[in-house]
């Protein structure tokens, strides 16, 4: 056997996740938990550039870029076939290209349920040829950043890890793979196929239909929402010039000039073409790797799951038809994308990482499952229906802690520790049977000093009362549930 198969699952993920970190260190010069935003990193590396200097950084720069190519080079085959043995409740996440804010934000909301999140990882892409991107560093700055806050997921290094990047190759196999390129295709075909009255059964037949109908072709793309430009909702409605113009916004905002001069030539029925393809590219790779990965799906944006359900519906190899995932499921993933839980992206990593480390959301799965399961099996077919159910799962468990906070309270506040002590109020009003008891000892010396010691008692007592009140409420607090109460009521304002 090879040596490097010898690494397992967490070891590896944590030399990746190290590798990341010293790829943004040696641009940033700073760490990623001390750089927020996009703005943060150009103000880190100007500071750095001004401090280091240019030759520096470049030579830093390369180094840990080198290291980064040799471990891809030695371990990208085995991180994908160790993403294949994975077991347990596994999504994929997919439909995209880049992992910024709306993916984390995914991955977020769903780690609370989930065994295994597999994400595509966004670093390897930039190794594999030319993305035609406008701001390449940039673009590759930010998925590090984005992709870096989940290193306390991967410092747990548990056997069963809440996440695990893999390389998926999707741009070695678009230019190579001849199932691949045939692959895309036949999604292709059958999408507009499926929403046209015409016989088209293949990619010549669809071309030779644009090509001598393109404002049908035009038409029905616009009449489907076959083609939502990016940063545009599938809900919006648009007229031609609407959409040509919003789409070559974006590629001109996104693409390099190149890029975009190219696509600008091609008339715009072709121009729409390409612009559908390049939306079910990602959608080719989801299905892939939910079939290789034997994973559900997880799509971050509206747009995403749009192009997923027009795929699926259009494909007899989608997924649900092909019964490789279950459909319930299926819906309650989407359903957490909802946003009325997108609250639960602002949880402090740490916090979750803790309450993955400590299991808790398995038992929150199954709490929500048993409120999902009283949902009529047509019912769950609507996806507002499982949102209703899991907020109300949400509100309920949120409710309970409170009351056990409540409860805390007021225990504690009726407590005498007094009585904890087994010395009763009656003590303090000195009855003659206590107080003949010193005989003729002079009473002006006696009281003062015994109520001074049970004063002092007294405080002692309210004190560990008070601790062990605030370690029962911290302890909720820091629960699950109490991370829940938490940060709902703030984002909120519940």
């Amino acid at each position: 056997m090879n040596i490097n198969e010898t690494k397992d699952v967490a070891t590896l993920q944590l030399e990746l996740f190290n590798h990341f970190e010293n790829v943004f260190k040696s641009i940033t010069g700073s760490s990623y938990q001390d750089i927020h935003n996009e703005e943060d990193i150009g103000k880190h590396i100007l500071s750095y550039n001004s401090e280091k200097g240019p030759e520096l950084i470049h030579k830093l720069y390369e180094n840990s870029i080198n290291d980064l190519k040799q471990f891809y080079h030695n371990y990208s085959v085995i991180l994908f076939n160790q993403a294949k043995e994975l077991g347990g409740l596994k999504i994929v996440l997919g439909g995209q290209k880049t992992f910024w804010e709306s993916a984390s934000h995914a991955v977020k909301q769903m780690s609370t349920y989930v065994d295994t999140q597999l994400i595509p990882d966004p670093i390897y892409p930039f190794f594999e040829g030319d993305l035609d991107l406008k701001f390449k560093y940039a673009n590759f700055l930010l998925n590090l950043l984005y992709i870096l806050q989940f290193k306390p997921f991967v410092e747990l290094k548990m056997n069963c890890p809440p996440i695990f990047i893999f390389p998926s190759f999707e741009k070695t196999l678009e230019s190579h793979d001849k199932k691949t390129f045939d692959g895309i295709l036949v999604i292709l075909v059958n999408l507009i196929k499926h929403f046209s009255s015409e016989n088209i059964n293949s990619i010549e037949e669809l071309l030779d239909f644009e090509n001598k109908f393109p404002d049908k072709f035009i038409k029905l793309v616009l009449e489907n929402k076959l083609f939502i430009p990016q940063g545009e909702s599938p809900d919006e409605h648009f007229s031609e010039n609407e959409l040509f113009e919003k789409y070559l916004k974006s590629l001109e905002e996104t693409k390099s000039e190149k890029y975009v001069l190219d696509i600008k030539k091609l008339p715009r029925s072709r121009m729409l073409m390409h612009g559908i393809t390049e939306r079910i590219l990602p959608q080719y790779h989801l299905l892939e790797n939910c079939e290789e990965l034997s994973a559900q799906p997880l799509l971050s944006q509206e747009v995403h799951w749009h192009y997923y359900t027009k795929c699926s519906e259009a494909n007899s190899r989608g997924l649900l038809k092909s019964e490789l995932i279950n459909e319930e499921t299926f819906n309650l993933i989407k359903a957490f994308q909802n946003k009325k839980f997108s609250w639960m992206s602002s949880i402090n990593i740490n916090e979750l990482a803790l309450i993955i480390k400590n299991r808790e959301h398995l038992d929150f799965r199954n709490k929500l499952n048993e409120c999902i399961s009283f949902i009529s099996t047509a019912d769950k077919k609507n996806i507002n229906n499982i949102v209703k159910e899991i907020n109300y799962c949400f509100n309920t468990l949120i409710d309970d802690h409170n009351k056990k906070i409540s409860e805390l309270s007021i225990h504690y506040k009726n407590t005498n520790p007094l009585n904890i002590l087994g010395l009763g109020s009656g003590l303090l009003a000195f009855p003659t049977a206590i107080l003949s008891c010193f005989g003729n000892m002079n009473l002006s010396t006696v009281v003062p000093s015994l109520i001074g010691s049970l004063g002092a008692g007294y405080a002692l007592s309210k004190v560990n009362n008070l601790n062990k009140e605030m370690k029962e409420k911290q302890k909720l607090n820091k629960s699950l549930i109490g991370i829940f109460a938490k940060y709902k009521k703030v984002r909120t304002n519940l």
